[in-house]
């Protein structure tokens, strides 16, 4: 995935725009530019009168280089808030989640860690989207069958690689009661790309 390149399908950027809400100006879609060959690119000054709210940046890692591949700024994502987050199901309800997840309560659940990697990696311009599902679930030996319930319910992220297609990453820290998805969603249907836009929509973020 390293060597995926950056050689998105004009459909990728539909998986790299995300919306602000809670400025004076109302909702407003920002459109980020796809990773190039040069790297992420600014998405400075794309929301009119407003800039991108500055407790939510992409930050990977306390490290200031940039990292070199889309790929290894997903797995800086994800080990940046697997070990600087907390798991926790009873986090504070906020008007706005996003923010305060990533710069104030810095604890939340599967749905919150998804959404500020899936976000973080949108303002760099790298396709991601969220999926939802169900855990393996726990073996059992009586029945030598897979017991699932709604404590595997789980949400991690999906990130798209040109020529290789949607690749899992799950930036939920292991304590959490869902385990990861099954090892084949590591990397998902290599997907020709004309059906990339078949996915979900892009997620909210809020701004103030």
């Amino acid at each position: 995935m390293r060597a995926a390149g950056t050689a998105y399908p004009s459909e990728a950027a539909h998986y790299a725009s995300f919306t602000l809400t809670g400025g004076e100006g109302g909702a407003r879609s920002i459109e980020a530019p796809l990773w190039g060959a040069s790297g992420p690119r600014s998405i400075s000054g794309r929301g009119p009168g407003h800039s991108v709210r500055g407790d939510v940046r992409a930050r990977p890692s306390p490290r200031p280089q940039a990292p070199p591949t889309p790929y290894d700024a997903a797995q800086r994502i994800e080990l940046y808030l697997r070990s600087n987050y907390e798991y926790k199901q009873d986090a504070p309800n906020r008007t706005y989640p996003l923010p305060a997840f990533i710069s104030q309560d810095r604890a939340g659940y599967c749905q919150q860690f998804s959404g500020a990697m899936a976000l973080m990696l949108r303002m760099l311009g790298i396709p991601s989207r969220v999926a939802a599902g169900f855990a393996p679930g726990g073996r059992d030996p009586d029945r030598s069958n897979y017991l699932i319930d709604d404590t595997d319910a789980h949400n991690w992220v999906e990130v798209f690689f040109p020529g290789i297609g949607w690749a899992t990453f799950d930036p939920t820290p292991p304590a959490a009661p869902a385990a990861q998805p099954n090892d084949e969603l590591g990397a998902t249907d290599p997907l020709p790309t004309d059906n990339i836009a078949s996915g979900r929509q892009a997620p909210d973020v809020t701004g103030g």
